[in-house]
């Protein structure tokens, strides 16, 4: 997975970059205006701090989706075994690599087109896993990073349609 979305996103044109899980657990309608106004937020804190000749660049700057918020609730639509996975990740994740974003696992991300470059040229991972890495790397690098809460929903993929 890591080394499919490092090529979609290296491949991609835009300014701004949202990466979104295919099983659709994350509510679009939901999260799109999330991480769009606290990426706006980090764009103007930036362009606040430092005075630059060009108004309409992008810093590097990250907004991630999170389901933090919904840990309290996950028990009880979560397996008990799930649910002590998900806190013990978070747990080695908090003290390994970062405690500025609580989860990195959420599948929606959006990035300004110089966090992607910044991020993505120096990712490493193939497979899972990798969402932290990115974290490592842009805490290493200074990138902007925010986290918000978004209306999440387990899919069960082994179920057919």
């Amino acid at each position: 997975k890591g080394g499919a979305v490092k090529t979609g996103m290296l491949k991609s044109s835009g300014q701004l970059c949202l990466m979104v899980d295919a099983d659709g657990a994350t509510d679009i309608s939901d999260g799109l205006p999330k991480v769009l106004k606290d990426m706006k937020c980090l764009v103007s804190e930036y362009q606040r701090n430092n005075s630059s000749n060009n108004p309409g660049y992008l810093p590097p700057a990250a907004v991630f989706g999170s389901r933090a918020h919904l840990e309290e609730e996950s028990s009880a639509s979560r397996s008990k075994i799930r649910t002590f996975l998900m806190h013990a990740f978070h747990f080695f994740v908090k003290t390994l690599c970062s405690a500025r974003i609580k989860d990195t696992q959420c599948g929606f991300k959006l990035f300004t087109r110089s966090a992607v470059v910044s991020l993505f040229t120096n990712l490493h991972l193939r497979r899972w896993a990798f969402d932290t890495e990115a974290v490592v790397i842009a805490e290493k690098l200074n990138v902007s990073l925010s986290e918000v809460g978004v209306i999440w929903h387990e899919v069960d993929l082994r179920t057919s349609t």
